[in-house]
């Protein structure tokens, strides 16, 4: 196993409002998005859409935004600052990628931990 050293960018993240759900459709299923979406993506293996969570739904996710830190596309580091921490805590990550920023989603049940390792490596999370 290859060892790495990643040098975190300290962040200003904040937890968006409610919950979401991520889905995903095969190939060939149309799937159309709806105005409050937070993302929808299409790629050959199908449509991913990330969408506020039904009160009746289950696999909840919470999203965490670095929109605090905007940056440029040629900054260097800044989505890994969040995903290392939170996959070396044994967090689930689903990462959302602007121009400008990132959205990193965690389940819903994890929240404590994610906030932990966030800033345990320097990040700044509001809640």
């Amino acid at each position: 196993m290859t060892s790495l050293t990643i040098e975190i960018v300290p962040q200003r993240i904040a937890l968006l409002d409610g919950e979401f759900k991520i889905e995903h459709t095969p190939p060939g299923v149309e799937m159309h998005g709806a105005p409050d979406d937070l993302m929808v993506a299409r790629s050959p293996e199908g449509t991913t859409r990330v969408r506020r969570a039904e009160p009746d739904e289950g696999d909840r996710w919470l999203a965490f935004y670095s929109g605090g830190s905007a940056h440029g596309l040629d900054e260097p580091g800044m989505t890994v600052s969040i995903a290392a921490p939170l996959s070396a805590s044994g967090c689930p990550i689903f990462v959302v990628s602007t121009a400008v920023a990132d959205v990193v989603l965690v389940p819903s049940a994890e929240l404590d931990r994610a906030c932990a390792a966030l800033r345990s490596v320097g990040h700044i999370v509001s809640v």
